[in-house]
């Protein structure tokens, strides 16, 4: 059935828009009740600063839009060389900025910057703002409700990837609920604590494994090497790139082989590697889609990921990823990183990701996890890549990877362990952030 909705042209915000769903009596009905409620407009709480990083130091640390979690809020950074820097580099993050995405804000891409992640810099795509008359955390939560998104969200503009400016953003009504701020904030400044005992978690279960294996002490000697023709191809691919040959890890392997056993993951898996596919993206999709780039440092960013169809899912059996499920980023800067999946619902693997499944009578996938998302596992990785635009690793390269099992099995117990423990203490951020938020949605709720 057809719905319509007329309004005098004297109410249209000039020529910007004229498309009918901005002018949604529904809309309307929620910004007229906070009005009421003498609501201000975000203006009067931030202030956008723009610190532009002159590229002066040598390398930095960088926040992406697609390294903000949005289900718990926490930021992934990548460290990079500035001669490598990336145009959208721009601007400078400072301790207590909120950072807000202004692409896609259905997704609710909103963090804050803490003490950890003072100075580092951040994407163009970001908006950077200095809170002022209330605590960043309150904000932070009060914009991620459902009712303030979609005020948020109805501001944007294109198609393909909407996007919002600093002067839609900064008209947002917002109330500061006194009864219940404090409890907002106590409850963020939580899942911070949250945030930062899971990655915690997992640099701990890194340095078992470096520890173990002395990699950190490991120095790789050969820049350039002399060999002979027969020995390039006995390989299968016929390497001849000076790479595959200069990295040389074979003494290392040999000197851990005292300590366990090294195994080629094709042994290992109980399946065939398989690759994920080309989606066909779809914002209101109810099934989760896995790209490489959301693949973190210290586990899936799963609030990051895009959404497809249940039809699209249905009709890719092959890109299915299951529970324990190993995914590995297969094209691109982080080639290699690779995360265990543990969440239980229906998903699917993009095109640039490679699925492993693990035999656990054999390898212990979130020990796996762990160890090609290492520096060791980065090495080898380095080694196998190829493509001169743009790096891939395929199933075949996966497959020759050398997997050292330790014979103390409590070695391989405690780093999955903490990968499990790390896990949880993010399912614990996300608890923390869901309660302020709820706290304030029910305030809302009571409004409108």
């Amino acid at each position: 059935m057809s719905s319509y909705n007329i309004i005098n042209y004297n109410k249209l915000e000039s020529y910007r828009r004229i498309d009918p769903e901005y002018y949604q009596k529904r809309y309307f009905k929620v910004i007229n009740n906070l009005e009421k409620k003498n609501s201000l407009p975000l203006s009067n709480f931030v202030t956008l600063r723009k610190e532009k990083f002159k590229k002066d130091i040598e390398n930095f640390n960088y926040i992406e839009i697609s390294k903000i979690d949005t289900l718990t809020s926490a930021l992934e950074s990548s460290s990079i060389d500035t001669v490598n820097a990336p145009s959208r580099a721009q601007n400078i993050l400072k301790k207590d900025d909120l950072i807000v995405s202004f692409v896609r804000p259905n997704r609710k891409a909103i963090s804050i910057i803490t003490k950890d992640q003072d100075n580092f810099i951040g994407t163009s795509g970001l908006g950077v703002y200095k809170v002022n008359k209330i605590g960043p955390e309150y904000l932070l939560a009060y914009l991620k409700t459902n009712i303030i998104n979609e005020l948020v969200s109805r501001k944007s503009t294109a198609t393909e990837y909407p996007a919002i400016s600093d002067e839609d953003f900064i008209t947002t009504p917002i109330i500061v609920f006194d009864d219940i701020k404090d409890k907002v904030k106590s409850a963020i400044i939580e899942c911070q604590k949250f945030i930062k005992k899971f990655k915690q978690k997992y640099e701990l279960a890194e340095d078992i494994l470096y520890k173990n294996t002395n990699f950190r002490n490991y120095r790789k000697k050969d820049l350039h090497k002399v060999i002979s023709s027969k020995k390039i191809f006995n390989y299968n691919e016929k390497r001849i790139d000076p790479k595959f040959h200069c990295i040389d890890l074979d003494n290392f392997f040999k000197e851990i082989e005292k300590k366990g056993t090294v195994v080629k993951l094709k042994d290992l898996v109980s399946k065939k590697i398989t690759n994920g596919v080309s989606p066909k993206y779809d914002d209101n999709g109810e099934v989760v889609l896995v790209n490489s780039e959301h693949l973190g440092i210290h586990g899936l960013n799963f609030g990051a990921t895009d959404r497809v169809s249940n039809s699209f899912f249905e009709n890719n059996q092959k890109a299915r990823i299951k529970f324990e499920n190993v995914l590995v980023y297969a094209t691109g800067a982080y080639y290699g990183r690779s995360n265990i999946y543990l969440e239980n619902r229906n998903s699917l693997a993009g095109l640039d990701t490679l699925i492993l499944e693990f035999d656990k009578e054999y390898c212990d996938p979130y020990y796996a996890s762990l160890y090609l998302s290492s520096d060791i596992g980065l090495t080898i990785s380095k080694k196998y890549f190829s493509g001169s635009a743009q790096e891939h690793l395929y199933d075949r390269h996966l497959n020759e990877y050398p997997i050292y099992i330790p014979k103390d099995k409590d070695i391989v117990k405690k780093i999955s362990n903490l990968i499990k423990e790390s896990y949880n203490e993010k399912q614990n951020a996300f608890k923390a952030l869901e309660f302020a938020i709820s706290l304030i949605e029910k305030k809302l709720i009571k409004i409108i």
